[in-house]
């Protein structure tokens, strides 16, 4: 049996998004929160098998990002409500 969401996240949330034709999710938590990242990577792989990339928002506003693509991992960051990374592409939506 798979423990609760809050367990795994380690905060309160709003949604989970799946979008339509990718393997991505979007996790929206309320203002001022964030998630356990190793957490948030364990929730969206048993529900989108596959998954790529991982945005999370707080408050509506991004607050991190995980990819996966062939084997290798980054993770990004937002600062100011913008994204920054280490990465050359981020796909996640500018804000919700």
């Amino acid at each position: 049996m798979m423990p609760p969401l809050r367990t795994l996240l380690m905060c309160e949330r709003e949604s989970l998004v799946f979008p339509v034709g990718g393997e991505s999710v979007e996790m929206h938590f309320p203002r001022n929160q964030c998630c356990d990242m190793k957490g948030a990577i364990a929730v969206a792989e048993m529900c989108r098998p596959g998954v790529e990339e991982i945005c999370t928002y707080s408050g509506g506003q991004p607050d991190a990002a995980f990819f996966k693509s062939g084997g290798r991992r980054s993770l990004a960051v937002a600062a100011r409500h913008q994204w920054h990374s280490l990465v050359a592409r981020i796909n996640c939506s500018e804000g919700r």
